[in-house]
């Protein structure tokens, strides 16, 4: 693969750090992936309830103990990966195209088309992430789906603005120039000599690595909101398996 034999690879390679951070990250990734084949009690990740096995310490058969209705915090943990991964990974294919879509653009053209995408953008940007992403959870039932639109919707501008300046640095560039010469259209000079121009330069492999992680946090920060929660049916089962064993527990 190209991307082993380039000089970026050569220097992150000699950085040990790097690597060991590289590990830590796939190992993190393989397990959230593989969650249900690696976690010993892949069945506590949902409605489930053992009230004789609750707030167990750490031990061999419970890594990381157990909650306060014997839920096996490990498995949990593990789960509760995947979830973060899979909002990353959707909320990035939803953000990335659009804000790059709208910065090449506003970038190659200027002038009106230039002033209104980039001033909608500014006024997402002059907006707090978190207090935007709440804002329009507010509007929304506290699901996974609703909060991957909430993030997308505060995460393009981002991008935009990036992409935006990127392109105004290049637009002059000899092979831009050259493409014009020719007789290329717009959309060939942007989206297949200045967008690949930027892909050779790895920049979107960068900004993607960069903010996957902050959205991993981010989305813990709404789920500290409630603003994801699970399904109303799995709510319902579990409110219903805990009253059961509510009254077992207090009239045996």
């Amino acid at each position: 693969m190209k991307i082993f034999d380039s000089r970026a690879w050569y220097k992150f390679s000699k950085n040990p750090l790097s690597i060991v951070g590289l590990l830590i990250v796939s190992l993190i990734i393989l397990m959230a992936v593989f969650a249900n084949y690696l976690t010993p009690f892949p069945e506590h990740a949902g409605p489930f309830v053992d009230i004789p096995n609750k707030i167990k310490p750490p031990s061999s058969t419970y890594l990381f103990g157990t909650d306060k209705i014997g839920r096996d915090t490990f498995s949990r943990i593990i789960f509760g990966y995947r979830t973060s991964l899979y909002l990353g990974v959707i909320v990035l294919c939803i953000a990335v195209p659009i804000g790059t879509s709208l910065g090449l653009v506003a970038g190659y053209f200027g002038g009106k088309i230039d002033a209104i995408i980039m001033r909608i953008t500014d006024i997402f940007l002059s907006i707090p992430p978190l207090v935007l992403a709440l804002s329009i959870m507010a509007f929304l039932k506290p699901t996974l789906t609703n909060a991957m639109i909430a993030v997308s919707m505060m995460w393009w501008p981002w991008y935009t603005r990036l992409i935006y300046n990127l392109t105004r640095s290049i637009k002059n560039e000899g092979f831009v120039i050259s493409s014009r010469i020719v007789g290329a259209s717009h959309f060939h000079i942007i989206f297949r000599e200045i967008l690949n121009s930027f892909i050779r330069l790895h920049i979107f492999l960068i900004i993607g690595s960069s903010k996957f992680f902050w959205l991993k946090s981010f989305s813990n920060c709404l789920n500290f909101f409630s603003l994801i929660s699970i399904s109303s049916s799995s709510s319902a089962i579990l409110s219903a398996t805990l009253q059961k064993s509510y009254k077992a527990e207090h009239f045996l």
